[in-house]
């Protein structure tokens, strides 16, 4: 066969991509996992399929290059010209869900999406297989969040990068790689210039995301522990870049809950976190901030169409799936989402469906104790609080530029500074008895100690500043951490962000007066005791457990086991694997009986 025979027969396979196109298949009639398992094993592939170098859909591949190399989407483009399929799709109301829906069950709908279900008080679902994947986010508050569901019975797996198997497994956590590259291929994706005749680095990049989808589904269903009882996954909480999840929840028939802590689910009241916009004539600003969602996504789904249609065929036996439709899918299928982030930064928007909520930060209840080294400890009772510098030097540009700046701007004036691991490399430039270099310091031992924080303003620095109450100085190197930075300063809890191009011993020494005057240092504390009251841990739980399907029950005979049969002259009656057998074996009742 030609190249030119190849291409067409490639492009004629994946050019559907249009919202007229008929809906993918449905699943067969909900399964449970019980009769899932039998068939699971029947679509492993035996090794990886190879990927072409050609986009699917030709007139998109340039769109490609939005991704730049901070991981922003720089979309600095006339949106009146953006009539792709995608973006028509993406901006449509929302339709009947095309797949088996793994969200909701409710069907009310009052104001904006799903009634939002009441849970009763303390109610604690039956015990489940739950896997949490987690990509392009800090693996800290799914963590907590882990450890939570496992207090309540859960059997709970993350799956992630494999760079984070040490800090899972040493909180008693049990971990499933699904990437083993020096980075995610999500995270590290660096599209710019794959489109100009670098096909080889997309080709790679595309069989890379293809492994970690099926690291994912093999998350799902993996041993447990090396425990003799399967692990076969009952829910699914995963973040948004862990694009397999909601397919691998397809497969199952299990619920799906999004969470993460950038903010994802579009709005007409602010740009994409992650996204450039630029305006136009023809374009207002609440329209333009829509836009943003829908151009981030088709950047990404112009990447990862095809090892996700991959994935579907050849892992889960599915058919294939356009990006206009895949752009869609949690849109449509009414899949939950909640933002571990606070609404004392980012009011939860109007236009937001019912079923998207802000739970607040996560935090643990009671960190671990912590004895700090004597040289440590003396450092802290020798003079005044210092200043706290979180920051990684190799995100810094200049490095040299910002130990002239500490040295001009803080130990100058008198004050004294702390310089988090990231920083090492500046800390002998110093070499100043006002500043000590920290090792492994816990940050939540510290924080209460100092009197400013300098951080780049990711979410975990920022949610634990204002946790404890310490105003900010933001030096951000992407547009997300701009947004927040900006979004800090907005509530008096942090001077106006200091870009690379900005920074100076000036520009930091008014920073940090800034942050010393005495009605930044209220309005600071008045954002603490805000933060503290949305006890984001509980919201967190309860909204998970809020919006799982009614057939999640606990058996009716053992009351604690998960429930998956019922008997056929008795429906009200569900019962567990456990139950069952036991009936089985009594003679109660007979194999027919059941009913999945």
């Amino acid at each position: 066969m030609t190249d030119k025979q190849e291409k067409s027969l490639y492009d004629s396979q994946y050019a559907a991509d249009d919202i007229s196109d008929p809906p993918p298949a449905y699943s067969p009639p909900p399964y449970s996992t019980v009769s899932s398992e039998v068939s699971l094993w029947t679509v492993e592939p035996d090794f990886a399929p190879d990927f072409t170098n050609e986009s699917h859909k030709g007139d998109n591949v340039a769109n490609v290059d939005g991704l730049v190399q901070d991981n922003d989407f720089n979309t600095n483009v006339g949106l009146a010209s953006r009539t792709s399929a995608f973006i028509q799709a993406f901006m449509r109301p929302k339709a009947q869900p095309r797949l088996v829906n793994v969200g909701t069950e409710s069907t009310s709908v009052q104001g904006n999406g799903p009634s939002v279900p009441e849970i009763p008080v303390g109610f604690t679902a039956a015990p489940m297989d739950i896997v949490i994947m987690v990509v392009g986010e800090n693996i800290e508050p799914f963590i907590l969040i882990a450890k939570r569901l496992l207090l309540e019975s859960h059997r709970v797996r993350i799956a992630a990068h494999a760079s984070c198997e040490r800090l899972v497994r040493s909180q008693g956590l049990d971990f499933f790689a699904v990437s083993h590259d020096s980075i995610h291929p999500m995270v590290g994706i660096r599209i710019a210039g794959l489109s100009d005749g670098r096909g080889e680095d997309l080709r790679q990049l595309r069989h890379s995301l293809f492994e970690s989808y099926h690291g994912c589904w093999r998350a799902c269903i993996a041993s447990y522990r090396r425990e003799s009882r399967p692990f076969l996954a009952d829910a699914i909480i995963a973040s948004p870049l862990a694009h397999a999840n909601i397919h691998c929840a397809e497969r199952l028939s299990i619920p799906l809950h999004i969470m993460s802590t950038t903010l994802w689910s579009s709005t007409r009241e602010f740009p994409h976190p992650l996204a450039h916009v630029e305006g136009c004539e023809e374009v207002d600003e609440r329209t333009s901030n829509l836009f943003s969602y829908a151009l981030v996504e088709e950047s990404i789904w112009n990447v990862i169409i095809e090892p996700i249609n991959r994935f579907r065929q050849h892992v889960l036996g599915f058919q294939s799936i356009s990006s206009a439709v895949g752009g869609r899918l949690v849109v449509d299928q009414e899949i939950p989402q909640t933002y571990l982030c606070s609404e004392v930064l980012i009011p939860r928007p109007k236009d937001w469906s019912n079923m998207i909520e802000i739970s607040g930060y996560v935090f643990e209840d009671e960190p671990e104790p912590y004895k700090p080294a004597k040289d440590l400890q003396n450092f802290l009772e020798s003079g005044p609080s210092p200043i706290y510098f979180i920051l990684q030097g190799d995100r810094m540009e200049r490095p040299g530029l910002l130990a002239k700046a500490i040295q001009d701007a803080v130990l100058k004036q008198g004050f004294r500074a702390i310089l988090s691991r990231g920083c090492r490399d500046i800390g002998p430039i110093l070499d100043n008895p006002n500043v000590f270099l920290a090792e492994h310091i816990p940050h939540e031992w510290l924080l209460p100690r100092v009197c400013v924080v300098v951080h780049h303003g990711n979410a975990y620095d920022t949610a634990l500043v204002l946790r404890h109450g310490k105003p900010s100085v933001v030096l951000p190197y992407s547009g997300e951490q701009l947004s927040r930075g900006i979004a800090i300063s907005k509530i008096g809890a942090a001077a106006a962000p200091l870009m690379d191009n900005m920074l100076s011993s000036d520009s930091l020494s008014q920073a940090v007066a800034f942050c010393l005057r005495p009605d930044i240092q209220q309005s600071t504390r008045a954002a603490r005791n805000r933060v503290v009251e949305e006890s984001g841990l509980d919201t967190t739980i309860q909204s998970f457990y809020r919006w799982l399907p009614s057939h999640i029950q606990k058996c009716s005979i053992t009351q604690q086991d998960l429930a998956m049969y019922q008997i056929w002259n008795k429906p009200s009656l569900r019962i567990s694997p456990e139950a069952a057998a036991v009936l089985l074996e009594d003679r109660r009742i007979k194999k027919s009986d059941i009913v999945l």
